[in-house]
């Protein structure tokens, strides 16, 4: 099974397609938050990545953070153009699957740049989130690389007493228009983007040794 994630360019819904990878027939389904006990609204973000973990599936939101969805809580709804509860049925924008935000995990602001949430993949040899930023042409600020720690039970990050995830590690690549990556045994793979040519075909990748810190 593929998952492929879609986001509107008014950021104002994502849905995500799961790819049978043997027929190559696919379903999309609708990303949504709760609203109350029986409804339901559009997710209004960037999701610029997705990780698919045991249930849980994590999508990234350039500005804001990590968002949770339950895999095991998918529901099926009426067709209908709109989203949520409307006189007692339930659609949501012609979808007829949506998907249930769990949990959020907001970014909170410190002393450096802030943090882009731009991509995001899974790490199975250390059981970690990567996640890592997008520039498109020449910063100043850094373009960075972090981990953030699963739990190896749940499949769910680690918090603290207080449910703060902290990252257990970031180092600062500085590569432009990365637009994915991901990462094995301190090994990396990265993605990089044609910026802004309209012209196909042009994606580089590159590999490299985890040397450093942040």
């Amino acid at each position: 099974m593929w998952l492929v994630s879609w986001h509107r360019d008014d950021d104002k819904s994502v849905r995500v397609s799961f790819v049978d990878r043997k027929t190559h027939k696919y379903r999309h389904v609708l990303l949504v938050e709760p609203t109350a006990e029986d409804n339901f609204a559009a997710v209004p973000v960037h999701a610029g990545g997705i990780a698919w973990h045991g249930e849980w599936l994590y999508a990234v939101d350039t500005s804001h953070g990590i968002w949770v969805f339950d895999l095991g809580k998918i529901w099926q709804v009426e067709d209908g153009d709109d989203v949520g509860k409307n006189g007692g049925k339930h659609s949501a924008a012609g979808y007829l699957y949506v998907l249930p935000q769990i949990r959020s995990y907001k970014w909170t602001p410190g002393s450096s740049s802030p943090f882009r949430f731009s991509w995001v993949s899974l790490d199975r040899s250390d059981n970690t989130l990567l996640i890592g930023e997008f520039i498109r042409d020449s910063s100043k600020d850094p373009i960075r690389l972090v981990k953030y720690p699963l739990d190896s039970n749940t499949g769910k990050l680690k918090t603290s007493d207080k449910s703060i995830v902290t990252a257990t590690w970031a180092y600062c690549a500085d590569f432009l228009r990365m637009q994915g990556g991901f990462s094995y045994d301190n090994t990396f793979y990265l993605s990089r983007s044609n910026g802004r040519s309209q012209s196909r075909g042009h994606v580089q990748v590159e590999a490299w040794e985890n040397r450093g810190i942040a």
